[in-house]
């Protein structure tokens, strides 16, 4: 599954539809064997540099997008190289993260994805935790296990919107949002937003990426949407890439 290209994929001088960066990733899935009808193998774009990140599984995709629509997330990366650490019984073992998130402040996260039952039956949580323990910072600052728990389906419906919102580029609804955003009082619907700029679905997808900032926090609806209260929170507005 590959999204249309965003407005990152075009050229800044003329507009023309640059080809993102293939995966970066040390290994890439394999493919689907003769006997295999339906594969969940995902890839999608990502990144202010636009690069291909391939997932093995649709909860890989539906991971990397819920954590990629954090407000801290910068990129992210699939199958960083394989690390060593050593299992209560002193034995040598090799593993390959899914992911390495990359936040805004510099801090990267290997990233493990499991059903939470796998997970809990097969004793991943103690092996992320030993792990963590033994990786070299020079590899990671932390690791993280994210489950189907972590994804479930109004968290990846904001998680997808906020993907969409973010590949339009349309300054002028921006700047008109947050001209009545910088001076909020109160928890407006967001369609109170949407009506005081006259800009109609422009304006959503400029309060979606004001959400997916962390600028303005949905407060009384698990989901993104027009009758959703949103408030401002002590977030900046993000001018530029860090």
């Amino acid at each position: 599954m590959s999204p249309l290209p965003s407005s990152a994929d075009l050229d800044a001088d003329n507009g023309a539809f640059r080809s993102p960066a293939p995966s970066s990733a040390s290994r890439l899935p394999p493919k689907p064997s003769e006997n295999q009808r339906f594969s969940g193998r995902v890839r999608f774009v990502a990144g202010l540099d636009p690069h291909v990140v391939h997932c093995e599984s649709i909860l890989e995709w539906k991971a990397a997008l819920v954590l990629l629509a954090m407000p801290d997330a910068l990129d992210i990366f699939e199958q960083p190289p394989a690390v060593e650490y050593v299992d209560q019984h002193g034995e040598i073992h090799h593993h390959t993260f899914d992911f390495m998130l990359h936040l805004r402040d510099g801090t990267r996260l290997a990233i493990m994805v499991k059903p939470a039952e796998i997970a809990a039956r097969k004793g991943i949580y103690d092996l992320v935790k030993l792990i963590a323990l033994q990786v070299s910072m020079d590899f990671a600052d932390g690791v993280l296990l994210i489950t189907d728990e972590d994804c479930d389906r109004d968290t990846v419906h904001d998680a997808v919107l906020i993907d969409d919102m973010r590949r339009h580029d349309d300054p002028e609804a921006d700047a008109a949002v947050r001209g009545i955003v910088a001076d909020l009082v109160g928890e407006p619907t967001i369609q109170c937003l949407v009506d005081a700029t006259g800009l109609g679905p422009r304006a959503f997808g400029a309060v979606v990426r004001l959400i997916g900032d962390g600028v303005l926090q949905v407060m009384n609806s698990r989901r993104i949407r027009h009758g959703a209260r949103v408030r401002r929170t002590g977030a900046p507005f993000r001018d530029s890439p860090p």
